[in-house]
């Protein structure tokens, strides 16, 4: 997809993808879908996962408001597993910290605004929910491996 897309998730997604790009030099590339073992070394994947609705209004067809969840994961390989467990570590809290503290990522979200099907569906707020945290040997390198879960809340009009 090379154009901005204007639909949730694909906006959640794209927005996130986009910020990381931006603002942390380390990653090699950022990537709009689930990591593999030979991704880029080191890169991200952001990708959605969840959809799950809130409360109904009396004669509503719609629920008011609806919960995107969304992942980044964040891939660092090294042939030593010390060095690699610290640098990992550091890009993982580096990264939580900037979704957590971003004032961009929410007025990126703010501003697309989705008019879809007699709907308006409004960005609300941003949650870094948790994160998860892997690591394995393959073929004498380790691969260390992360997930922060998100959630987005949204408001149907």
């Amino acid at each position: 997809m090379s154009t901005k897309p204007t639909a949730y998730p694909a906006v959640l997604v794209w927005e996130i993808a986009d910020f990381l790009n931006v603002n942390v030099a380390e990653f090699k590339k950022v990537l709009r879908r689930p990591l593999r073992p030979t991704d880029p070394n080191p890169c991200a994947g952001v990708m959605a996962s969840d959809w799950t609705p809130g409360g109904m209004a009396i004669g509503q067809r719609q629920p008011l408001i609806g919960t995107y969840k969304a992942q980044v994961q964040i891939l660092y390989k090294h042939a030593n597993e010390e060095e690699g467990l610290e640098y990992h570590s550091a890009l993982t809290k580096q990264v939580r910290r900037m979704l957590y503290e971003s004032t961009d990522i929410p007025l990126r979200l703010a501003g697309n605004t989705e008019d879809l099907f007699g709907n308006r569906e409004r960005f609300q707020r941003l949650r870094v929910e948790s994160q998860r945290f892997m690591a394995n040997e393959v073929k004498g390198q380790f691969l260390f491996f992360s997930v922060t879960d998100l959630s987005v809340e949204t408001e149907n009009a």
